[in-house]
């Protein structure tokens, strides 16, 4: 399973990072990735003193799979040369209106 997940906004991310991590390690399996790209930015003044390669290093940390993408548009050629026949590719986030067309571009680069 690959659980590609972007963040939604700094300040949630920053305030949810332990719990985030502590999902994540606890519900990935052996076999499983964790792709981050970096955290969704809506505008605004913001404090970003946070970023999801500061996640996905915990979570790679604590042995499981991670992978962080500095550009998302990488993550669809990523996914191409490591997903398998059968495996279950999740694309989660919030409030991006761009998400689901990335979806449709993750799903368009499977062989």
């Amino acid at each position: 399973m690959f659980a590609v997940y972007q963040p939604h906004g700094f300040a949630p991310t920053r305030h949810l990072k332990a719990e985030l991590i502590a999902a994540f390690v606890a519900g990935l399996g052996p076999e499983d990735c964790l792709m981050m790209p970096e955290i969704y930015y809506a505008g605004g003044t913001a404090s970003k003193d946070i970023s999801s390669k500061d996640i996905s290093a915990a979570v790679a940390a604590a042995g499981r799979k991670a992978l962080f993408f500095a550009n998302r548009g990488e993550i669809p050629a990523a996914l191409s040369k490591l997903a398998r026949p059968g495996d279950i590719i999740a694309v989660m986030g919030a409030r991006d209106a761009t998400l689901s067309a990335f979806a449709g571009q993750v799903l368009a680069a499977l062989p």
